[in-house]
């Protein structure tokens, strides 16, 4: 975090409009005068002790100094200064109702996800599950298809699936205490700073009233939104976009603008001027996922998890170019076949779900966990089908069924839930 704020704070400092006899010249030659650019100068370079001072403000700001969220220092700058908001401020949440109410409302939530949280993790042993076959202190063939059977346990496909997906929001709760909470603390502080100006000048009281009536009744925060709840959450570019909205404003704002450009650099004599359209888009597209990969760190588990997350995204924006394009697209939103339409987003949706599960089982639980759950998932259903029909069998012929299945000798145990089942059927 803190090489980002550092890095947030060089870029913006780089950006600033530059002086000395080259840039005059330069000013000159695009059509404007030197008082035009000493004057542009003067409005973005403030003297040095003020920059000091604003940057050290920013650098050590409490609620945001251990664990975030990212606060982009443009955005730092523009609020201290009270600037106009750029344009695509909305979709970091950083618009939210700042009453005393809603104050409150919000911390009842954060207590309650905590409590939630904590209620999850201590009854439902989904990571405990996932990780059984590589923590457990047993040696098995690398080849297993099925190493959750090798260490004596039976679990099904929808079983794992569903602790995968209680992983995933357990790891969501996570981020939305330790996101939600600086937020809290600091759109609090922003309430009460603004209160007690309102009580001591009328006019500034007013001023802020014109500034939420300009925005339907809402403030401009500081910090961005916490994240967005992944129970509603299917497309893996919503995700992108709204789990962790500090970092994807950095990456949005230093790294796919730059790349991508406008249709205005074509004819640019750069390196980049001289990449063709396309190739800068995917340029512009995979840069941030190869900076995520940076910033976690570069090995086998994370460069898996980037490289579905990439490809994912790709296919999306494929999809979407196509339901734009196309004959077929444009097909499918007429009313008569709006049906089919809602019928085939819901199985995208369902494959990118999925998708993003696999790519996070990776992430969270490491290369070897990542390929148990892959091979269970890919061999596992014929056995299972095999273990329902049996109704009636002993404990040792479902074990040696399934051993059959995997041609590899008896290393553990149905457990007696199994068995129960089968005696029931």
């Amino acid at each position: 975090m803190a090489l980002l704020r550092v890095s947030s704070l060089s870029l913006f400092l780089c950006n600033r409009p530059a002086t000395g006899p080259k840039c005059a010249e330069s000013t000159r030659a695009n059509g404007y005068t030197e008082s035009d650019h000493r004057t542009a100068v003067q409005e973005s370079q403030a003297p040095f002790m003020c920059t000091l001072l604003d940057a050290t403000e920013y650098a050590f700001y409490l609620p945001t100094i251990v664990y975030g969220p990212l606060v982009v220092y443009a955005d730092w700058d523009d609020f201290v200064h009270q600037k106009k908001p750029k344009q695509f401020t909305r979709s970091l949440g950083r618009f939210r109702r700042l009453t005393l109410p809603h104050l409150i409302g919000r911390a009842i939530r954060l207590l309650a996800a905590a409590a939630f949280g904590t209620i999850l993790t201590c009854t439902l042993y989904a990571k405990a599950i996932l990780s059984y076959p590589m923590y457990l202190n047993m040696h098995s063939s690398k080849a297993s298809l099925n190493p959750w059977h090798d260490r004596g346990i039976q679990v099904r496909s929808w079983t794992v699936w569903s602790c995968l997906h209680l992983a995933g929001i357990s790891f969501y709760y996570f981020h939305t205490l330790i996101y939600g909470i600086p937020g809290l603390i600091a759109d609090t502080e922003q309430y009460v700073i603004e209160t007690v100006q309102g009580w001591q000048s009328e006019v500034r009281r007013q001023e802020i009233e014109r500034e939420k009536a300009k925005w339907n009744g809402l403030s401009l925060c500081l910090v961005p939104g916490p994240p967005s709840c992944v129970f509603r959450i299917t497309l893996f570019s919503e995700m992108w976009r709204t789990f962790d909205r500090g970092l994807y404003n950095f990456m949005f704002r230093q790294i796919y603008l730059p790349l991508r450009g406008d249709n205005t650099d074509r004819g640019n004599s750069s390196v980049l001027g001289s990449i063709p359209r396309l190739g800068r888009d995917f340029l512009a597209m995979a840069m941030p996922f190869l900076f995520v990969l940076l910033f976690h760190s570069v090995n086998k588990h994370n460069t898996v998890w980037i490289v579905i997350n990439l490809i994912q995204f790709l296919v999306e924006k494929c999809f979407r170019w196509m339901d734009k394009n196309t004959d077929l697209g444009r097909k499918l939103k007429e009313p008569a076949w709006i049906h089919w339409r809602h019928r085939l987003l819901g199985v995208l949706h369902s494959v990118s779900l999925m998708t993003s599960l696999i790519g996070l089982i990776f992430f969270l639980f490491g290369y070897e966990v990542g390929m148990a759950f892959v091979k269970h998932i890919v061999f596992s259903y014929d056995i299972e089908r095999r273990i329902t029909h049996k109704g009636g069998k002993s404990q040792e012929e479902l074990t040696g069924s399934i051993c059959d299945k995997l041609d590899k000798p008896v290393s553990g145990t149905v457990t007696e839930l199994e068995v129960n089942e089968a005696d029931d059927r």
